[in-house]
């Protein structure tokens, strides 16, 4: 399996400075040549944060990829999350609404 790395973004991640650090991550591995995309609930979060793809989905807070045991809508946030990541149309802190499934 590959590695993952999650920073929590929500209101006491954030307080505990947890943006900087995300924005320090994301910035070095998209200069590396890995792209990032991020599931945001919070547009205004993403709007601070300034990720290169941001995709933004109308979920309750605490459920980016909708609610659990609903695995179509599920896979439906996953795929447009890595549409944004294939998508070399997309300009640098790219908000982009989850689309109709």
């Amino acid at each position: 399996a590959k590695p993952w790395v999650r920073i929590g973004t929500g209101l006491m991640g954030e307080a505990a400075g947890a943006l900087p650090v995300l924005a320090a991550l994301r910035a070095e591995l998209e200069r590396q040549g890995i792209t990032t995309v991020v599931i945001q609930l919070i547009r205004e979060v993403a709007r601070r944060v300034g990720p290169p793809r941001a995709l933004f989905v109308p979920f309750a807070h605490g459920y980016p990829l909708a609610a659990p045991n609903s695995p179509e809508r599920q896979h439906h946030v996953l795929e447009a999350a890595l549409g944004l990541a294939e998508d070399s149309s997309l300009k640098p802190r790219a908000l982009v609404e989850l689309p109709s499934p």
